[in-house]
C-alpha cells in the first residue's frame, strides 16, 4: 500500500502536499497528535511517515513511536532549518531523509519511488 502519514503539518501545506501526493497515486493519513499517529500506523502499512519537525514540540517522541512501532515505514523531517542539534542522535539513527522546506516535489517524489522500489523487491525476496 502507497500510503504515507503527515504528521502534524500546518493546515495550508497539508492541503498542497496531500493534494501532491494524491495526484501520484499515494493515500494520505493525517495525524496531530502522538494518538492518531498510533492509528494511522495500527490502521495498516504506511509506507512513509512525513514529520514537520519545526512544528512539533515533542518531535523525538513521535519520531521514536514510529520507529518502534513500524520500524519499516520510512521517516522523512521536513524543516526550513538546516540544523537540528536536538535532534541529530535520532536522525542518524532513525530517519530515513530530511527535506528542505518548501519542498522540492520531484526529489520527494524520487525518494519515494526509491521507497516504494525497495520495499517491493524485499517482498518479492521473502523478507
Amino acid at each position: 500500500m502507497n500510503r504515507i502519514a503527515l504528521i502534524n503539518f500546518t493546515q495550508k501545506e497539508y492541503r498542497e502536499l496531500s493534494a501532491q501526493l494524491k495526484n501520484n497515486n499515494y493515500q494520505v493519513a493525517r495525524a496531530t497528535t502522538a494518538k492518531s499517529m498510533k492509528s494511522v500506523l495500527e490502521k495498516g502499512s504506511v509506507l512513509a511517515a512525513m514529520f514537520d519537525i519545526d512544528e512539533i514540540p515533542k518531535v523525538k517522541d513521535l519520531i521514536q513511536i514510529v520507529a518502534k512501532q513500524a520500524p519499516e515505514t520510512k521517516i522523512f523531517c521536513l524543516s526550513v532549518k538546516k540544523l537540528h542539534p536536538d535532534l541529530e542522535d535520532l536522525i542518524s539513527r532513525c530517519v530515513y531523509a530530511c527535506l528542505a522546506k518548501p519542498i522540492e516535489t520531484s526529489e520527494l517524489f524520487y525518494l519515494l519511488d526509491g521507497v516504494k522500489k525497495d520495499r517491493q523487491n524485499s517482498r518479492g525476496n521473502g523478507l
